[in-house]
């Protein structure tokens, strides 16, 4: 039977809803499941310190078992609290199959306190009541010896337990371990089930995670290809931009008002000379013209009038035309022909047309 990829997805989705479910089940157990840690470790530590400061106890007259028993179970209880305590908040972000490294170490508690639970078979009771039996420490004396492990522990620390209580503590602490063992191996299932079962899925997480970061990586390979070449095309505009701003919101008004002056001042000085020097290079054109060419009728100058004379002054003419519209000055020079030849003169025709377009109103 064939599936499509669209099928394939949504049933791999219901089913890592469910993995889901299942992981978050897991996290409420391990914060559970630091109750019997705690006890374990407050128990197996004080029975290894118990064992520790008493030569007696740990010289090879009683079970060797019981010496490696409770080291193992002090190191691996604490451990056990430990590893739950901190990885309890990273385990709610850690999401299957990222979760690998929590179920190794989940792994590993279990199968050594288990073998600490193993060990503590040999040399302690299943239940309390039995500690209430004098034939229990009976029993467990060793050759040569005329009082159990449980007997000489309780004299040598009498001022704080009896036979009887130190045996029972010790039942409880073998308890408390079973405990951590069972719930240490729910929390190691859970996560070795999710992890398995997450695997196709985040096989096609992957690859759309590799293709996203191809794409990131192309487009900041582009900008590092491509940032020189913006820095270079925004100086010119940090360049003129700069300049325009300070002039315009920076300057006071005074400076303005003079730095626009010496600005209109140096553009018609800049006219003035360039109209000096196109006509001086009419008059030398028109040197070379052969005399037998005819130029066309222009008529003679006519009688100039004040305002043609006035106007014939090119400085005057361009002060005037600056409070002038252009269709104003065509209008102007059609006054007389006297005003026409100082306005518009048919040698420099073009040109002042050129002008008056650039600075009239």
């Amino acid at each position: 039977m064939a599936f499509t990829r669209a099928s394939w997805t949504r049933a791999d989705l219901k089913f890592y809803g469910i993995y889901i479910l299942l992981h978050c089940i897991t996290i409420f157990l391990r914060f559970i499941m630091l109750v019997p840690t705690i006890y374990q470790q407050n128990y197996a530590t004080l029975h290894n310190r118990e064992i520790s400061d008493n030569l007696l106890l740990h010289n090879g007259t009683y079970d060797p078992n019981i010496v490696t028993g409770e080291r193992l179970a002090n190191w691996w209880a604490s451990f056990a609290f430990l590893w739950n305590l901190t990885i309890w908040v990273p385990s709610i972000w850690l999401h299957p199959p990222l979760h690998l490294p929590v179920v190794v170490g989940d792994v590993l508690i279990t199968v050594y306190i288990a073998r600490v639970v193993d060990y503590q078979n040999g040399y302690v009771p299943t239940e309390k009541s039995a500690c209430n039996d004098m034939s229990t420490f009976y029993n467990q004396r060793p050759p040569g010896t005329n009082e159990s492990f449980f007997a000489a522990a309780a004299r040598l620390n009498a001022t704080a337990t009896t036979p009887t209580k130190l045996c029972k503590s010790f039942v409880e602490e073998r308890q408390y371990g079973i405990s951590v063992v069972f719930f240490h191996a729910l929390v190691a299932l859970s996560g070795i089930v999710t992890f398995v079962g997450c695997i196709s899925i985040a096989r096609e997480q992957l690859i759309e995670f590799v293709k996203t970061m191809k794409a990131c990586a192309v487009f900041f390979l582009a900008c590092i290809i491509y940032l020189p070449k913006g820095i270079v095309e925004l100086i010119p505009f940090i360049l003129h931009t700069i300049p325009v701003f300070t002039f315009r919101i920076c300057l006071p008004n005074r400076t303005k008002a003079q730095v626009r002056t010496a600005r209109r001042y140096a553009v018609k000085t800049a006219l003035g000379a360039e109209q000096k020097t196109e006509i001086a290079l009419k008059g030398l054109k028109a040197q070379f013209v052969s005399k037998n060419n005819v130029g066309g009728y222009h008529g003679t100058d006519g009688e100039p009038t004040q305002l043609a004379q006035f106007l014939g002054i090119y400085d005057m003419l361009m002060m005037v035309t600056q409070h002038l519209h252009y269709i104003d000055v065509l209008s102007l020079s059609s006054v007389s022909k006297s005003v026409h030849n100082s306005v518009l003169p048919h040698d420099d025709l073009h040109r002042r047309l050129t002008v008056f377009k650039r600075n009239t109103c």
